[in-house]
C-alpha cells in the first residue's frame, strides 16, 4: 500500500526470490485505486502482459487479465489472483502473491474491507504492507525519478517536477499518512497490517521480519542492492523543505504517534520543522 518511492520495487523483487511467491504479470496493477475501466487505458505494463499471454497462447491468465480490464467488479480482480494461488502443488503450504501499487495508499476503508471480505470468501488472506518515508525526501526522490524517465537532466528540471508533484492533488494524497493509517485501522483489526519505515527497510532483519509476518520462512535479502535509486546531488533549500513539511504536518504527527517522536525525528530530517 505504498507509498511511492518507499522501496516497493526492491521489496517486490525480494519477494519474487522466495520459493513460495507466485508473481503475477506485473508488480503494479493500478486497478483498485483507479477503477477497472481506467486502469487499462493508463497501465501499459498490464496491456503488454495481456498481449504477451495471448501471443503465447497461455490464456488461463490472459482471460482473467482481460476480464480485469473490461469489468467494473472487484470479482474480476479477485479471479485473477485466485488463479495465481490455486495450484494443486500448493495445497499443503502457504503461498503468496502481491499487487504492489503505491497508489493503493489512497484506498478508502470501504474498498479495503470489500477486498478483504471477498478475498476471504476464496480462502485468501489479505495482508496489507505500508512503508512510510520522510515526505520531503519522498517528493524529492519522485521528482528525480520522473525527470530521469523523461530524459531530462539538471536541477532546474527536477525542481520544476518537484513543484508540479507538490501541487498535484494525486501526489499529495500519496503523502497523507495520517489518512492512510486511519483508513487502515478502520478496515483491518490491530496487528493485521504491517506498517514500517523506508529508512529502516535495508537494515539487517527488517525485510525478514516482513516475510515472517506474511507467514513464510524468511530468506536472505539483497541488502546491498538498490532498485530505481536516484542519486541526490544537492539539498533542497530550507524554505522549500519547510513549505513541504508544513503541508504534510498531519503525516508527521501520525508517524510520530505510531513510531514515537524521537524515532521519527532521528530518521526524518524534515521532521525538525514539525515535531
Amino acid at each position: 500500500m505504498g507509498t511511492q518511492k518507499a522501496g516497493t520495487t526492491w521489496m517486490y523483487r525480494y519477494f519474487c526470490q522466495h520459493t513460495s511467491m507466485r508473481p503475477g504479470e506485473v508488480k503494479e496493477y493500478h486497478v483498485l485505486h483507479r477503477g477497472f475501466s481506467t486502469s487499462f487505458k493508463k497501465n501499459n505494463a498490464l496491456k503488454r502482459a495481456i498481449y504477451r499471454r495471448k501471443a503465447e497462447g497461455t490464456n488461463r491468465y490472459a482471460r482473467r487479465l482481460w476480464g480485469m480490464r473490461l469489468g467494473r467488479r472487484m470479482s474480476d480482480y479477485i479471479d485473477y489472483f485466485d488463479a495465481l494461488l490455486s495450484r494443486p502443488e500448493d495445497d499443503n503450504h502457504t503461498v503468496f502473491t502481491a499487487d504492489m501499487t503505491p497508489g493503493n495508499i489512497t484506498l478508502w476503508p470501504e474498498k479495503l474491507q470489500q477486498l478483504s471480505d471477498q478475498m476471504a470468501g476464496r480462502g485468501i488472506i489479505v495482508k496489507p504492507v505500508m512503508m512510510l518515508r520522510d515526505p520531503v525526501e519522498r517528493l524529492h526522490s519522485a521528482a528525480r525519478m520522473f525527470v530521469r524517465r523523461s530524459g531530462k537532466t539538471g536541477r532546474d528540471a527536477e525542481l520544476a517536477q518537484l513543484q508540479f508533484n507538490f501541487n498535484s492533488g494525486d501526489n499529495f494524497g500519496h503523502g497523507r499518512y495520517d489518512v492512510a493509517l486511519a483508513n487502515l485501522s478502520i478496515a483491518f483489526p490491530e496487528g493485521a497490517a504491517h506498517v514500517g519505515l523506508y529508512e529502516e527497510l535495508f537494515r539487517p532483519g527488517a525485510p525478514e521480519a516482513i516475510m515472517s509476518w506474511i507467514g513464510v520462512p524468511p530468506e536472505p535479502p539483497p541488502l546491498d542492492t538498490r532498485v530505481n535509486a536516484s542519486v541526490r546531488t544537492y539539498d533542497l533549500d530550507e524554505a522549500l523543505q519547510r513549505e513541504i513539511a508544513l503541508r504534510y504536518a498531519p503525516s508527521y504527527h501520525a508517524a510520530a504517534a505510531r513510531f514515537g517522536t524521537e524515532r521519527i525525528a532521528q530518521l526524518w530530517p524534515s521532521a525538525r520543522f514539525i515535531l
